[in-house]
């Protein structure tokens, strides 16, 4: 039986690869879609869909700085968008 391919990617890159003690740490969500039909996404416009656990290089879990999710939200047709074949989306985020 063959592996089958993948057809939503999920990449989360740091902006830059070293950060001071104290300085916000900026990352690069993306989604990626290969698949042949259209697939419904989070636009990735709020924190709602990713959460983080940040380790440090003593590989000790980084208490979170930021602020925490609310409550639940009631979500719209505007909090998505369509994901056609080879299209990606992506958004910046300070943590």
């Amino acid at each position: 039986m063959l592996a089958k391919t993948p057809e939503l990617y999920f990449y989360t890159l740091p902006s830059k690869q070293l950060f001071s003690l104290g300085e916000s740490v900026g990352i690069v969500l993306q989604l990626y879609s290969r698949s042949e039909q259209p697939i419904l996404v989070s636009r990735l416009q709020g924190d709602e869909f990713v959460s983080f656990k940040v380790v440090g290089p003593d590989g000790n879990e980084v208490p979170w700085q930021g602020e925490t999710r609310s409550g639940t939200k009631e979500y719209s047709l505007s909090d998505f968008t369509v994901l056609g074949q080879y299209k990606e989306i992506s958004a910046n985020r300070i943590i």
